[in-house]
């Protein structure tokens, strides 16, 4: 997916994000909270990384290096995510706000929520994306960690599965408001692929884990 929409939000304390999540402003809502959510399962996945690194040999050490790397990429670009959803939530709030007295008017503001539309699914896509990803990545460190990390792997794994079912549910959401019957049917064919996709990779760190 692509980076449809760029993080504009100063950097909030864990109780600030979770005071304005509890708000009445709307923002942040359930699609951050899911990137959010995500970042946060693949942040496990580098902890254990690291606390298995210190115990593993040269080449397990060399692996779980480069899964560190991993890890915190993808961390860094659902925190990123979570912000874009916001700003794509707002730029469609903008959008239904436009006038619509005259036919010019109606017209610009028709081709606004389309556009505003487009890019509040493209996130949570790109978010369901991450987690996919998240999920292949712990199930390969998983392979290289300890026993004593399963508790961790569990729950990185447990969150990374709820945040991408989450940021589908958006994306579902803002697909179904698409009056473009074409992209409607393209978006939903591409979060029909991410859920089965989701459903594969949750199972597949399962299995990496009941192996350690």
């Amino acid at each position: 997916m692509e980076n449809h929409t760029e993080a504009v939000r100063p950097t909030l304390t864990v109780p600030d994000y979770l005071a304005a999540l509890g708000s009445e402003s709307g923002t942040p809502g359930g699609g951050s909270a899911s990137a959010i959510a995500g970042a946060m399962g693949i942040a496990l996945g580098a902890m254990v990384s690291r606390l298995s690194r210190k115990h593993a040999d040269d080449d397990a050490g060399g692996r779980l290096s480069a899964h560190v790397t991993t890890a915190d990429r993808l961390r860094l670009r659902l925190e990123e995510l979570a912000d874009a959803d916001e700003v794509a939530f707002r730029a469609y709030l903008d959008a239904i706000a436009l006038p619509k007295r005259t036919d010019t008017e109606k017209a610009t503001r028709r081709s606004a929520i389309h556009d505003a539309l487009i890019g509040a699914a493209a996130v949570p896509l790109e978010v369901g994306e991450h987690c996919v990803e998240a999920l292949a990545a712990l199930a390969t460190i998983t392979a290289d960690s300890t026993k004593h990390t399963r508790s961790d792997i569990d729950t990185g794994c447990a969150l990374l599965e709820a945040a991408g079912r989450g940021a589908l549910i958006n994306a579902r959401v803002n697909i179904d408001l698409l009056k473009d019957e074409a992209a409607q049917s393209e978006l939903s064919s591409a979060t029909a692929v991410l859920e089965r996709r989701l459903a594969q990779g949750t199972a597949g760190v399962r299995a990496a884990r009941d192996e350690i």
